[in-house]
């Protein structure tokens, strides 16, 4: 894999910038649409969640290769441990599901303790979306593969995006029939 265009930032309460970041990374990498709006829903939640349970410092690497964007949060609180990863999705309405987004979404995620500190891995392909995680073998929720509230976060979430990137997608679903197309 040759290693392309990087991008190192502190996470701090100003997730609003980070998020600016990362679309304008993804930008100068070729993302467009929706695998912009992954990325950027991504990092968003692993950030947050950093944010919420990690430690004082916290960081968000994302660096660009041949197969899309490998994504690293490393937190000096060391408290995320793997098995956070191999959790039940829960249906709760507001919290609890940023992991389980990020599974979702990314690929490859996992959770290692270099120097006492948390960092949490994943990759967010540039080509094709990676495997269902029924397809991977592992658990799917509801009708759609992914619990209702989940799918509604994720689509607040998606929005968030759509108006950060300027993306509308060529083909609505039916979440996003309560938009305005775009001209």
């Amino acid at each position: 894999m040759t290693p392309g265009p990087r991008l190192r930032w502190r996470i701090t309460g100003n997730l609003a910038l980070l998020r600016e970041q990362v679309v304008v990374f993804g930008q100068a990498c070729g993302l467009r649409g929706e695998t912009l709006q992954n990325l950027l829903i991504a990092v968003n939640e692993a950030a947050s969640n950093a944010l919420e349970h990690g430690g004082l410092t916290r960081m968000v690497h994302l660096l660009k290769d041949d197969s899309g964007i490998q994504v690293e949060v490393i937190d000096s609180g060391g408290r995320l441990k793997t098995r956070h990863l191999e959790r039940k999705l829960e249906l709760r309405p507001n919290r609890g599901m940023g992991l389980g987004i990020i599974q979702r979404i990314g690929h490859d995620v996992t959770v290692d303790h270099p120097g006492g500190h948390s960092r949490l891995r994943f990759r967010v392909s540039s080509g094709t979306r990676p495997a269902s995680r029924a397809a991977r073998g592992g658990v799917s929720y509801g009708p759609f593969g992914r619990s209702l509230d989940l799918m509604a976060r994720t689509e607040r979430l998606r929005a968030q995006a759509r108006r950060l990137t300027g993306y509308t997608p060529k083909h609505s679903t039916a979440l996003d029939q309560d938009t305005e197309p775009s001209p």
